[in-house]
């Protein structure tokens, strides 16, 4: 080989090798950008795993606190757990032997029915009984009831005559008081009312109330003593019998001189005698029928006959 084709091998390796540089110092600014690159990158990424690395320190921390608590729980439900088993088993227990006191209040009750049963048999009995003799009473009470209305009326009617003859014998009264009066006036010669006429009407009214009660006789036609049929005349300022009183006196009735009158029964509260001994009457002594029967037993006659 000649010097001349050595140069000129020379100038093409230059020529590839100037290339070759080229290449090499392309590559090498690209290389050292893609260095420049991937260490921003790798600086972003330490940032970024530095956050990552604090936050999950923080959720570490979080999940021992949530660790701890959750074991505190857990061991608080296994204590929990452990007495409400115990619970259980002494629930068990009682409702075992309760299950033994029923079974046994079974048996018990089982064998009580049947003598429970004839009671109740026994008392329906009593009961009918009670109720047709109750039946029986009402009937005869209803029949007393009548005859105690009938009687009832009889006296009203009673009554009522002996105070038509009231009202006749008060007329008599003032009639015969008017003519007492005048008669005064006319024999002493001053008025009724002065003190003189007062003291000359004390002296002389035994005479005077004699003449009256004939006067009041004739004009009334009534019995010469008005005493006869149970009224009393009195004289001055004193009041005539009033209807409560004669009711009383025909609701009482009058003792014979050998004792209790017949038809009636004695209250032993105020000793009188009356056709029946009630419940209206029992009031005026503020006395029940039960507390009447209570003071003086449970036979106290209450209608005449039960002594």
């Amino acid at each position: 080989m000649t010097v001349k084709e050595k140069q000129d091998g020379f100038a093409e390796m230059r020529a590839e090798f100037a290339l070759a540089r080229e290449d090499v110092d392309q590559y090498a600014e690209q290389f050292w950008s893609d260095v420049r690159d991937k260490q921003q990158l790798a600086v972003m990424f330490r940032e970024e795993m530095s956050e990552m690395e604090s936050t999950f320190e923080q959720a570490l921390a979080a999940f021992d606190a949530y660790a701890a608590e959750f074991e505190s729980d857990v061991a608080t439900k296994q204590d929990a757990a452990t007495a409400f088993r115990e619970e259980i088993e002494a629930t068990r227990d009682a409702f075992e032997t309760m299950l033994v006191e029923f079974e046994a209040y079974t048996e018990d009750f089982e064998d009580g029915v049947t003598a429970k049963q004839q009671r109740v048999d026994e008392f329906r009995e009593e009961v009918a009984a009670t109720h047709a003799a109750f039946a029986e009473a009402l009937g005869d009470f209803e029949a007393f009831a009548r005859e105690f209305d009938e009687d009832v009326q009889a006296k009203q009617q009673d009554v009522e005559a002996f105070l038509e003859t009231v009202e006749e014998v008060r007329a008599a009264y003032e009639q015969a008081s008017d003519e007492f009066s005048r008669a005064v006036v006319d024999f002493y010669g001053y008025e009724e009312g002065s003190a003189q006429a007062a003291a000359d009407t004390a002296d002389a009214s035994a005479t005077v109330d004699e003449s009256a009660a004939a006067q009041s006789t004739t004009d009334s036609d009534e019995p010469a003593d008005p005493a006869d049929d149970g009224v009393d005349i009195p004289v001055g300022d004193s009041e005539l019998p009033t209807i409560n009183d004669q009711l009383a006196d025909e609701e009482s009735g009058s003792q014979d001189e050998e004792g209790a009158p017949e038809d009636m029964v004695k209250c032993l509260t105020c000793g009188e005698y009356y056709q029946a001994i009630t419940e209206s009457h029992l009031q005026t002594h503020e006395l029940s029928m039960e507390e009447y029967k209570e003071e003086h037993g449970p036979d106290v006659a209450l209608f005449p006959g039960e002594e």
